[in-house]
């Protein structure tokens, strides 16, 4: 009697269960979630920070996408043909401003009131507009992003020589032509053989560090008879293969290695380039804040300065009523107040744009109400010699540094390019042991029979090598030419910190020159003010005009020698950021601020309490 077989159904069930169980099992050997790749990425960046000594450069946001993705693209509206809105010029509106909104008084009320700032205003200071820069500001974003993305080519590069598992699964339906097998199979020419095969491979991989590779994998293949049987019904195979391979002339040693090693080395690279770009943003940052701090303070005398002149101009207007002055000279005053105003107005919005373009740079909300509290560094002027300040700059800047170690790379480059002048000589091996029988019930039975060893080697000898040899010329070109880019940055970080030195000096002086301008422009007015009938109306405008002019001089004059000091510090490799984006000064001098009305005091002045 023929044995019975099972339903078609039946077996086909049993091979997609084996074969998801296969797929499961791969999956969940081989994909940790990224959970865990995120957590890796952050431990290589705070360890990275912390080989560097950069503390600052660990404080990263959450690296987490906020778009997951999709395990396909989807068809979505106007997926090929993007929505362009872009009407005719007559199908835009456009409306005329009233008569009565161009007069005079007007426009100035309309002005005064975009400087008013309501009571829920956020009031940004010094030390909050760093921290809230560096938690949200564009700039800060990207450079974090690329400081990412080293850790996670570190960590690809990493895993290349981890141990990693493999597996395949494959299945096939086989349909045999009876024509072909003969009457001998006990088939008709006009029937077929139909087997039904799942072939279940699991391994291991582990490439070497000094080039490479062990291997080991265990093969299982699963035949079912669905249709005409050949012989057993059910077969299952198996077999353990073992393999390596190992180079001893080319890709042989740390020639294996250089992707991970470039990798690490990448990875100092971003630590140092993020805190290199801290120290330069906190001084953009802090610049652009002390120059809406000293906007403020040319309002304000530009704001007094319209009320002098507004007081000789009601002055000469009532000495023309009394018929004591000619009336052109009391037009000569109204002009001159008008002018001012004229003034006041645009400094007042290029103000309002300042701020804005300001919290557009620390990642402010344009339309978030902030007020700028007046705040004014009162740095000491550092004692420098140059040529100290240079080796200092040499020494301590990490772009520099930088590219300094980055010449290290290229000569290594070279190496890898000349080692692939060599031949190809490797040594393989192979052990191929049966494990299984043909019976379901015995899948695993080792007896270590039939085992079949191989151990042999392999050499090729290139009979052209013009792309090899253009490879190594390419890597001694590009490290020249590096090396002189090197010399060149070097030279060129001198002659910054040199610059910056200078930079001190002039703005100390241009400051200095201001007090005196504002204490010749205050006797000045002193002495119109003791005798007004000596002076005519034009003295009395133009010695307004000189003291402020002398005191908006002096305030830029002060925020260019605090700006200075900074800068030369970011120079000279000497400045520090704390996590919280506070500037650090060396030899942990405290950063002294003078706020509100004490901002104009001379240099050095006791802060406000």
């Amino acid at each position: 009697m023929a044995p019975t077989r099972p339903p078609l159904q039946s077996s086909v069930r049993r091979v997609l269960a084996c074969t998801l169980a296969a797929v499961s099992f791969s999956l969940g050997a081989c994909y940790p979630g990224l959970e865990a790749i995120d957590k890796e990425t952050s431990d290589k960046i705070k360890k990275a920070a912390e080989e560097t000594q950069a503390p600052g450069a660990a404080e990263l946001p959450d690296i987490k996408s906020k778009y997951e993705g999709n395990w396909f693209v989807e068809d979505r509206p106007h997926l090929r043909n993007p929505v362009t809105l872009n009407p005719e010029a007559k199908d835009i509106a456009f409306r005329d401003r009233k008569q009565r909104e161009l007069e005079t008084n007007a426009v100035i009320g309309r002005l005064q009131a975009m400087n008013i700032v309501g009571p829920d205003a956020i009031r940004l200071t010094l030390s909050s507009s760093l921290e809230f820069a560096f938690k949200n500001a564009f700039e800060v974003n990207n450079a974090q992003q690329a400081y990412i993305l080293s850790a996670l080519r570190l960590l690809t590069a990493e895993n290349f020589f981890a141990l990693l598992p493999n597996a395949d699964v494959g299945t096939n339906i086989r349909t045999v032509d009876g024509s072909n097998i003969g009457s001998s199979a006990g088939i008709g020419e006009d029937q077929y053989n139909t087997t039904l095969n799942l072939v279940n491979n699991l391994g291991l991989t582990q490439r070497l560090p000094l080039g490479g590779t062990l291997s080991a994998k265990v093969a299982t293949t699963w035949s079912e008879q669905l249709a005409n049987a050949i012989g057993t019904e059910t077969q299952v195979g198996s077999f353990l293969n073992l393999g390596a391979e190992l180079p001893f002339l080319r890709g042989a040693g740390l020639v294996a290695s250089a992707d991970l090693i470039q990798a690490q080395r990448n990875m100092v690279y971003s630590a140092r380039t993020y805190e290199d770009f801290r120290r330069k943003f906190a001084l953009q940052v802090t610049r652009d804040y002390l120059n809406l701090v000293v906007q403020q303070q040319i309002l304000n005398n530009a704001r007094d300065q319209v009320e002098r002149l507004r007081a000789i101009e009601a002055r000469e207007q009532a000495l023309v009523r009394a018929g004591r002055q000619v009336p052109f000279q009391a037009d000569l005053a109204s002009n001159r107040t008008l002018a001012a105003i004229d003034r006041l107005a645009t400094l007042e919005e290029a103000y309002r744009l300042a701020v804005d373009q300001f919290k557009v740079r620390i990642g402010m909300d344009v339309d978030t109400p902030a007020a700028v509290d007046p705040e004014m560094l009162d740095l000491p002027v550092p004692e420098i010699k140059p040529d100290e300040a240079v080796r200092t700059a040499l020494d301590f800047r990490l772009d520099v540094q930088n590219l300094r170690d980055q010449l290290d790379d290229l000569k290594r480059q070279v190496d890898i390019a000349k080692n692939g002048l060599l031949p190809k000589l490797n040594v393989t091996g192979t052990v191929i042991q049966p494990i299984g029988s043909t019976e379901l019930e015995d899948v695993v039975n080792v007896t270590f029979e039939n085992t079949d060893a191989r151990v042999g080697f392999t050499m090729t000898i290139p009979m052209n090598q013009v792309d090899e040899q253009a490879a190594l010329r390419q890597a001694q070109v590009v490290l020249e030419n590096s090396t002189r880019n090197y010399v060149n940055f070097r030279d060129q970080a001198a002659t910054q910190v040199r610059g910056s030195v200078r930079d001190m000096d002039r703005s100390l002086f241009s400051y200095r020159l201001a007090e005196r301008s504002i204490m010749i422009a205050q006797n000045r007015q002193a002495s119109i003010n003791a005798a007004p009938d000596r002076a005519t109306p034009r003295d009395t405008t133009d010695a307004v005009d000189a003291l402020a002019v002398s005191m908006d001089t002096r305030d830029r004059a002060k925020r260019d020698l605090q700006v200075a000091i900074l800068a030369y510090l970011v120079a000279s490799g000497q400045l520090r950021v704390a996590k919280d984006g506070m500037l650090q000064l060396p030899g942990g001098r405290p950063f002294v601020i003078q706020r509100g009305t004490d901002i104009s005091l001379p240099l050095s002045a006791p802060p406000a309490g």
